[in-house]
């Protein structure tokens, strides 16, 4: 992992790094809920909107 990042209420957590692509995680349960493959290279930030409806990653 080289980066995460936590939606406005703090249900999710978006975390990517080395493998190209952001895994979305339930942080009540722990539990993967969503991978979102795209990146043809390591992913180094993420940043949430602070409506939660858009996840921006570069």
């Amino acid at each position: 992992m080289r980066t995460v990042a936590f939606s406005p209420a703090g249900k999710l957590l978006a975390a990517a790094g080395d493998s190209k692509v952001i895994v979305l995680y339930d942080t009540s349960s722990g539990e993967q809920v969503a991978n979102l493959p795209g990146h043809s290279s390591w992913i180094l930030s993420l940043s949430l909107r602070s409506t939660g409806e858009y996840l921006l990653s570069g």
